[in-house]
């Protein structure tokens, strides 16, 4: 649990320490960072924050709340990136490296037989007090221009693809899974770089694959609850997976007990409760950490629907970690 001491110092070094983290990664309104903290701090706006750090300095402290922070966050900068800063905000740390394949007889990058540059990409995950351990499934980013051209792509090593259970591919053509993991801590895999243009000046073509796989990563080793929807290869185009899982340090907190929790009712939302994870009605249970379903558009196109797939996530990850903060949990790190 984080606790902000009345001070404008302590307040601008804790939003600076997380800035500077997510500008490594992304960008990212220093600004609206300063909203989304202050929302987190128990204050509508900043300037509200900053008029109550004039006040006598308390000695227990301000308390974080972490959704407050993500729901605000994603309301300015989008719910990928709010998730991404909320496990930055939980001591999360990520380290990304692409490095290019060598020339020559003995390496990748060989014109006569690939028209493609070829990169190696390692990521790690570090976790603070509660290490990232475990598969934890996400799903690659796709990078396209119309047509489905794509200037560049990023693929799973085979140690970290994930194939079993619900297939997601390319385009759906069945052909290369879209679904890796992340294990206790590592992923490994490969980039193409196709486009002449990024072949040519790659830094482009780098930063947007940094970018969009530290969103995607960081969004599944939160050590609160993760939310992850997607649409497997078999599914109806309206038709979408929901699946929940608790984070480390939510899972030590618990421990091997079920937690229920009252689903949000959603406009315009369906959902078949897979087997043994419902309790009452409006009731879901998660079970040794999970909590799974399947996720329709009710009576409209997916495209058309008034309630998001973002909204749908924000919401239960708002319900589940009420019900987390109702026993007593307060989050990633002390």
């Amino acid at each position: 649990m984080h606790f902000l001491h009345k001070t404008q110092s302590e307040f601008d070094a804790f939003a600076r320490q997380i800035h500077t983290a997510a500008l490594a990664l992304f960008p990212l309104s220093r600004s609206k960072l300063n909203e989304a903290l202050a929302r987190g701090f128990g204050k509508k706006t900043y300037a509200s924050l900053v008029a109550g750090l004039k006040m006598p300095a308390s000695s227990s402290g301000i308390p974080f709340n972490y959704m407050a922070f993500v729901a605000r966050l994603a309301e300015l900068e989008g719910l990928d990136k709010a998730i991404s800063v909320g496990s930055l905000v939980d001591g999360i740390s990520i380290s990304i490296e692409i490095e290019k394949w060598p020339s020559g007889p003995g390496g990748r990058q060989q014109p006569h037989r690939y028209s493609d540059v070829s990169y190696h990409v390692s990521v790690e995950v570090r976790g603070g007090e509660y290490p990232v351990q475990g598969n934890l499934p996400f799903i690659l980013p796709v990078f396209e221009y119309a047509n489905i051209h794509e200037p560049f792509r990023v693929d799973s090593g085979i140690s970290y693809r994930v194939t079993e259970g619900h297939y997601v591919s390319r385009y759906q053509n069945g052909l290369q899974t879209l679904r890796g993991a992340v294990i206790d801590g590592r992923w490994g895999g490969e980039m193409f770089i196709y486009d002449y243009s990024h072949q040519r000046d790659d830094r482009q073509a780098i930063s947007q694959v940094k970018s969009a796989l530290a969103k995607v990563i960081l969004s599944v080793v939160s050590p609160r609850v993760t939310c992850s929807i997607y649409r497997p290869d078999s599914y109806d185009p309206n038709a979408r997976r929901l699946e929940i899982a608790l984070g480390a340090a939510a899972k030590a907190h618990l421990g091997t007990a079920a937690l229920p929790f009252k689903m949000p009712d959603l406009e315009r939302r369906h959902l078949v409760i897979d087997k043994g994870f419902r309790g009452d009605v409006d009731v879901g249970v998660l079970v040794d950490g999970v909590w799974k379903a399947d996720l329709y558009s009710n009576g409209v196109d997916e495209v058309e629907n008034p309630t998001s797939l973002d909204s749908v996530c924000l919401a239960y990850l708002a319900a589940i970690e009420g019900g987390l903060v109702s026993i007593g949990f307060n989050g990633g790190r002390g």
